[in-house]
């Protein structure tokens, strides 16, 4: 939603008088949302932010500057991102246990967001010697995707 104004900073020295200081706004908007699991959960505590696109270009990926703006998810997996710019942007999303999302395109006429992350596969256990049953402390184990999945 655009109108809202933002201020990026301005320093003016106590024991001075200032009467001629122009304050000039950039109009920016604001983005609301939600973080959920794939089975419909709210996520809390996952971490959003507000990237520009590199160069205008959708193909060209994140400056290298940090995020422009950054927020947590509240207990409702809620959130909401002000002073962002009126042109596209992307956002990134992550949290505990979950796929990170970086890549997500918000159009220029974007108010509300649904980002939608995957749960992340977890391995537990203890590697043994098959003859003897003790644990075995130097092995490698390689995970792969069943055909035909990303």
């Amino acid at each position: 939603m655009a109108g809202e104004g933002v201020l990026e900073f301005v320093e003016v020295d106590a024991d001075r008088s200032v009467t001629d200081l122009q304050l000039v706004l950039k109009r920016a908007r604001r983005l609301r949302g939600v973080v959920r699991s794939a089975t419909g959960e709210k996520i809390v505590g996952a971490i959003i932010e507000a990237r520009p696109w590199a160069d205008g270009k959708q193909s060209k990926g994140w400056r290298s500057a940090g995020p422009i703006r950054r927020t947590t998810t509240a207990d409702d997996g809620a959130f909401a991102l002000s002073g962002l710019p009126l042109e596209s942007f992307r956002l990134s999303c992550r949290a505990a246990g979950y796929l990170a999302d970086r890549r997500i395109a918000v159009p220029t006429n974007a108010g509300y967001q649904e980002i939608v992350l995957q749960r992340a596969a977890s391995l537990a256990g203890t590697v043994v010697d098959s003859a003897s049953g003790e644990p075995v402390t130097k092995f490698s184990i390689r995970l792969l995707a069943p055909a035909g999945t990303k």
